[in-house]
């Protein structure tokens, strides 16, 4: 049972929802006449969003809070609109060394912007530079990747265009094969990670390829240290999905090597691979996720990953669980999976995805279809903002919490946990700014916020064992 309450903020609507098994906190839409569409979120460091995306033809920006309360929205006609489609390579909105924003591989105005997060402005342009993916070094240098119509070179330069050094991609014994570069990052010590696309003509056919996702390992001067090649598969069934960096310095990627089959790959500031996750082992005991495949995760703050999974072939045939937002630990054992239902604001794709600082979920995307079901590859705005919490599968941290009421205009009493135990509490504003603390010895617990402002309260219950609970708090006048 889908249980919400509507608050009107201006222009917005924010839904307060309660649903199984995904709990939904709040959800909000641009409100702009005409086709809007969210495809890349970053969370600030502040903890406000700011996302990119397209308003008809022309490029948009939106800043909003944790709320989904629009700080600014900001359209850029002489720009053009951002193109995206479901198997659109990487991201296009990536942060700078300097605290601004870049976005790249727009169209009409194809080329390098950079934002300024304040206001939405153009700090920086070169429409000379189409980067089809890059990785910045510092204020004013960056490593991409270009070519056309396929990324085929490596190349370190400025953001004026110049170079300093470019390699092409690597070819192999056979002269009919080739990489088309996909994906770069950086990591901590300077070592450049690049993915790919290897194909090679079938010895026993004239019009045959196959293809293996290629990953190479690069030094800071642009020497190929080392390489690896996933698995074969069949014609036209490997992509590289995502690259980025990660909060210790190292990778993290994202592979499909198979119809459905995705890789994690996750690696050290060095460029060593230190583990691979598998996408059968991570699901062989979810049968419902038959038809979903993994399309883009993120490194969670205390470790471990969260991913996106959505349906591998167009739109669900089981619309009652049509997408999954999924926790596993480092060692690729799922943690926790919550199922998404099929209704009006749940059932579109996720275009992008963010984790801030506590662990809380941000989301933008969702999909337009025409008459019978053939995909128009475009978004419709925000499709969902929500906070999905860990949940081991152990007895005790599988426990559910109750909030009530919620929202309140100040006292919540939360209940769901066991007697007998020592538990901390601590609430946050939307700032990550701490309000409350206390320590508890007997449940229910009550809360009370009635001399805080209205908004909504992250809350972090920990037992003894180490075990955390999280859960927000919608405090309303």
């Amino acid at each position: 049972m889908h249980q919400a309450k509507r608050l009107l903020l201006g222009s917005f609507a924010l839904f307060l929802a309660v649903s199984s098994p995904a709990q939904i906190i709040f959800e909000s839409s641009i409100d702009l006449p005409g086709e809007v569409a969210l495809y890349n979120l970053e969370v600030l460091p502040d903890g406000d969003l700011f996302m990119s995306g397209r308003h008809g033809d022309n490029l948009l920006l939106v800043r909003s809070t944790p709320l989904g309360e629009v700080v600014w929205q900001r359209v850029h006609p002489e720009i053009g609109r951002q193109y995206v489609g479901p198997e659109a390579d990487g991201r296009s909105l990536w942060p700078t060394t300097d605290g601004m924003y870049s976005l790249t591989s727009l169209a009409l105005n194809s080329g390098l912007y950079v934002f300024d997060p304040a206001n939405g402005d153009v700090v920086f342009s070169n429409t000379d530079l189409i980067p089809s993916s890059l990785a910045w070094t510092s204020a004013d240098s960056l490593v991409w990747l270009r070519g056309n119509p396929t990324a085929t070179h490596l190349v370190f330069g400025d953001k004026y265009g110049g170079i300093a050094w470019e390699v092409e991609s690597p070819v192999f014994s056979n002269p009919s094969s080739s990489i088309e570069f996909d994906l770069t990052t950086r990591t901590s010590t300077g070592e450049i990670m690049v993915l790919g696309v290897f194909s090679y003509p079938d010895p026993f056919s004239m019009t045959l390829t196959y293809k293996k996702v290629w990953l190479g390992h690069y030094s800071s001067l642009g020497t190929l240290v080392d390489s690896l090649s996933f698995d074969l598969v069949s014609a036209d069934a490997a992509w590289a999905i995502q690259l980025d960096q990660t909060s210790d310095g190292g990778f993290l990627g994202l592979v499909r090597v198979g119809s459905g089959y995705p890789m994690w790959i996750k690696g050290n500031a060095d460029g060593d691979i230190t583990s691979t996750i598998d996408w059968g082992d991570v699901y062989a005991s979810q049968s419902e996720m038959s038809g979903l495949t993994a399309t883009r995760t993120m490194e969670l703050p205390g470790g471990g990953y969260r991913t996106i999974c959505e349906p591998f072939n167009g739109w669900p045939i089981d619309l009652i669980k049509s997408r999954a937002i999924f926790d596993m630990d480092s060692t690729g054992a799922m943690t926790c999976i919550r199922y998404l239902v099929s209704d009006s604001t749940l059932r579109d794709p996720i275009g992008d995805l963010g984790i801030d600082a506590e662990g809380w979920t941000f989301a933008c995307g969702g999909a337009s279809y025409q008459p019978y079901g053939t995909p128009i590859l475009t978004w419709t705005g925000i499709d969902e903002l929500c906070d999905i919490t860990t949940q081991v599968t152990t007895t005790e941290s599988a426990l559910t919490l109750q909030i009530s009421p919620q929202p309140s205009t100040g006292r919540f009493t939360i209940s769901g946990l066991p007697d007998g135990a020592s538990y901390s509490i601590s609430v946050y504003n939307s700032s990550g700014k701490l309000v409350q603390q206390s320590q508890e010895q007997s449940t229910p617990f009550t809360i009370n916020l009635t001399d805080n402002p209205e908004g909504l309260y992250p809350c972090v219950i920990t037992n003894g064992k180490g075990m955390r609970w999280q859960v927000k708090l919608m405090r309303i006048e």
